[in-house]
């Protein structure tokens, strides 16, 4: 990566930001490559399956589908015109008809689409773990600053929301960038926490130091740890010099408990993140789909 100004960190994992929920959370995908996990080549091939069966079904025996709240379905994207699962988040009966509020659940995606563009999703279909993954930036808090005129400090308020000079700034930055990085730190159940590194034209950077330097957000593992009606609050005081009660200088780097787990990157943490009970060997399930599937393949 000669030339560029900054390096990415050890273990920073190639991967696709598909939505932005706000400037410190988002929902990614691995980016598919040749040496892709095991899950992310399962659903390459599912999805391929998927296509075929769908594009059938909608030409041989059209209909209009109904689902229900909660429901997962094949939902056709209105751009590309693939078919991905989706799960009904909501549904809207409007003047217009009913619309559904739908989120890809393989790709972290949400929507709004007519009925017309879903399928009644066939249990073969259903078996491969959700691949979206819910990414968080560690530490990261957003913050506004504000002036205090009887002794000209500024406070930096810690709030429970970003400001729309932020969305807009990382919005700017995730356009702007060609490749997306994350820097694995530590995960619940539901979401993984660590850093995003984005690769623009002539440097890398890390988001949640850019959030830092230009004062949309601080860096605290403490209350970043606290329940956010706690933390909306909690202010901190900087003064007119630039000195601050706040350490941030602790926004320049993220330390990580990699090694503690064992882990040194998300690959390996990829791995284990969905429960694989109910999971088959791939080639079998991708055999037991097109045997599903032959009967309308052989009614074409």
């Amino acid at each position: 990566m000669a030339g560029i100004d900054g390096e990415l960190p050890e273990g920073a994992t190639l991967i696709s930001v598909m939505h932005m929920v706000n400037p410190s959370t988002f929902w990614i995908s691995e980016t598919p490559s040749k040496d892709m996990t095991q899950e992310r080549l399962e659903l390459e091939e599912m999805e391929n399956e998927l296509q075929k069966h769908c594009r059938h079904v909608k030409f041989y025996n059209p209909s209009s589908y109904m689902p229900e709240q909660g429901e997962l379905v094949a939902v056709e994207h209105p751009e590309t015109h693939r078919w991905h699962r989706g799960r009904v988040e909501e549904v809207l009966n409007l003047a217009s008809g009913f619309m559904y509020k739908v989120f890809l659940v393989d790709h972290g995606v949400p929507m709004r689409i007519h009925n017309s563009s879903m399928q009644e999703l066939h249990s073969s279909f259903q078996s491969l773990n959700y691949q979206a993954l819910h990414f968080v930036l560690y530490g990261v808090l957003p913050v506004t600053r504000q002036l205090q005129f009887e002794n000209t400090d500024v406070h930096t308020q810690v709030m429970n929301h970003w400001t729309s000079a932020a969305v807009k700034f990382v919005k700017g930055l995730l356009k702007e960038a060609s490749k997306t990085y994350i820097l694995y730190h530590r995960n619940t159940k539901q979401t993984v926490y660590g850093d995003l590194y984005l690769e623009l034209e002539d440097r890398v950077i890390s988001l949640k130091k850019e959030l830092c330097d230009n004062e949309y957000a601080i860096f605290s593992e403490e209350l970043f740890a606290e329940d956010s009606h706690d933390i909306s609050g909690r202010a901190f005081t900087t003064s007119t010099d630039g000195n601050s009660s706040h350490d941030r200088t602790s926004c320049k780097s993220l330390k990580t408990d990699t090694v503690k787990s064992g882990r040194h990157n998300i690959r390996e943490y990829l791995s284990e993140f969905y429960d694989r009970k109910k999971v088959k060997d791939s080639f079998e399930r991708i055999e037991q789909w097109r045997q599903n599937n032959a009967s309308f393949e052989e009614n074409k």
